[in-house]
């Protein structure tokens, strides 16, 4: 069964709408997309996990997720950052 990650997301409440062209795109090949969390700020809440959990349902869907975990605040954790998504 091939599910439709943007139709899964508004069914579950998480999307209203997406930008113009990624539904085409998520539909004709395998697509990566990140999401980056500091477990260095202030606060942690329950935003941080949404995006986590949007990248679940993008996986179960065929797709490829990264997590990124740290703080990103400096040039070699950056430089690091560049490097593994142009491998990609």
């Amino acid at each position: 069964m091939e599910l439709n990650f943007i139709k899964e997301m508004q069914w579950r409440g998480m999307i209203h709408n997406a930008m113009p062209g990624v539904e085409e795109q998520i539909k004709k090949e395998m697509t990566t997309a990140y999401v980056g969390i500091d477990p260095t700020a202030d606060s942690l809440h329950i935003g941080h996990l949404v995006g986590v959990m949007m990248l679940k349902h993008f996986q179960r869907c065929g797709h490829k997720p990264i997590v990124l975990v740290g703080g990103f605040n400096d040039a070699d954790t950056n430089r690091l950052f560049w490097w593994v998504v142009q491998r990609e």
